[in-house]
């Protein structure tokens, strides 16, 4: 009985603490990044590399962490689909971004199911009565900008 206690106590420690942190750290080294790239100080692909993985690696993990008592069934998968492709636009702007092979591909999936989810996403925000989606939305249309900036370039 104790060890399921334990394990509800680190999901919950991972859910409100370290993917929070995690994704705050990851966007503040990616601005970093960029001021680096930007005034082309060595170290910067690497520093694009970390940031863009830790984005993404919080990105797919976020679903799973999800309270499932707070959302509706269509809410969740909706979630479920849209954070998975949000990670596969991260990690495609971070290989277009390394001139890595692959990059494309992952834009080419991840893009228009990320969209998608944007869009119903924002369907059912507007229409609910609660302001969990918010965070949420704001994260989808985040990647979406994202990939949107690299995929036109």
């Amino acid at each position: 009985m104790q060890e399921s206690s334990e394990k509800q106590g680190f999901k919950d420690l991972l859910r409100d603490v370290i993917i929070p942190k995690a994704e705050k750290i990851g966007g503040v080294l990616l601005l970093v990044c960029f001021i680096f790239k930007v005034l082309a100080f060595a170290g910067a692909e690497n520093l694009l590399l970390i940031s863009l993985s830790t984005l993404a690696v919080t990105y797919y993990l976020t679903p799973f962490l999800l309270k499932r008592e707070d959302y509706t069934k269509l809410e969740i998968i909706v979630l479920k689909i849209g954070f998975i492709s949000c990670a596969i636009v991260i990690m495609g702007v971070m290989f277009a971004l390394l001139n890595l092979p692959g990059a494309s591909e992952m834009l080419y999936i991840g893009f228009p199911i990320t969209g998608l989810s944007t869009i119903i996403l924002g369907y059912i925000y507007t229409s609910s009565e609660t302001d969990i989606l918010k965070p949420n939305f704001v994260r989808f249309v985040l990647a979406l900008a994202l990939g949107c900036a690299v995929f036109l370039i």
